[in-house]
């Protein structure tokens, strides 16, 4: 049970472990009892401090496999363990996918980012994360090794876009990706955070459409796209109606943007 209050003192004795490969950490975490994996801890820290027990923390940082980033044939695949601090400062990216670590600049604090992993942002789940939208507006699957995320693969293509509304963040974010050819959009998908207990996408119909013509036709896509999902979150923070209204709103934003770049 959780106490409530944030503390050190709050921290049961748990075992730590250390594997050196991925093996090594699957087994350790199918052993008996209650066991954590920990990437950047930022997450698992703060449910230690507010009482959770655990019988062993799994502590990822010496699994070389869950390392690096690399192209894997027509995919770039990041490694769970990989830093958002590497996202942005990696040289691969920037030549296949520049738009992920530019829009990554703007996300968090440097604490956050250079501590806090991929595979960490990923596997906590929370609604207000931002790898998961922008993962899912991508395309990109998942990896795993049993219950462990080993790494993430994003499709990759001449032409390819990631634009991100994150204007109302924690209250909604969208992300926006889309693939182009000759001057018109070969595919479309928007992924929205914030607004449900999970990520939600939705394909754009917008194949051999014209990208110059997005800006008219905006509007439309974007009503009809927030129409498709089901009812947002209501919370402290917003209702699930002004979201649903925001998700049209930040849609039609992006496509208008995408339309008007070269």
């Amino acid at each position: 049970m959780l106490i409530g209050l944030r503390s050190r003192k709050h921290i049961s004795p748990f075992e730590l472990v250390r594997p050196a490969s991925l093996e090594a950490a699957c087994r350790a975490l199918s052993a008996l009892g209650r066991n954590v994996a920990m990437a950047g801890g930022i997450d698992l820290i703060d449910r230690l401090k507010l009482g959770e027990a655990v019988d062993r923390v799994i502590h990822l940082s010496g699994v070389r496999e869950l390392s690096g980033i690399r192209r894997d044939g027509d995919t770039v695949s990041i490694g769970a363990l990989t830093t958002h601090a590497e996202v942005i400062s990696n040289p691969l990216l920037a030549e296949v996918l520049p738009d992920l670590p530019a829009i990554w600049r703007g996300v968090a604090n440097p604490r956050v980012r250079h501590t806090g992993t991929i595979g960490g942002n990923l596997m906590s789940a929370m609604p207000h994360y931002d790898a998961a939208p922008a993962l899912l507006a991508l395309g990109a699957s998942l990896v795993k090794a049993g219950t462990l995320l080993e790494r993430v693969r994003i499709p990759i293509a001449p032409h390819q876009r990631l634009l991100a509304e994150r204007s109302l963040h924690p209250i909604i974010s969208v992300y926006l990706g889309a693939r182009l050819e000759g001057g018109k959009i070969h595919s479309a998908r928007i992924a929205v955070g914030c607004c449900h207990a999970q990520p939600a996408t939705a394909d754009l119909p917008l194949a051999g459409v014209s990208v110059t013509s997005l800006g008219a036709d905006a509007a439309a896509i974007a009503s009809k796209a927030a129409a498709s999902f089901a009812e947002p979150l209501s919370d402290g923070l917003a209702s699930g109606s002004y979201r649903r209204r925001m998700i049209e709103v930040l849609t039609r934003r992006l496509l208008i943007k995408l339309g008007s770049q070269p």
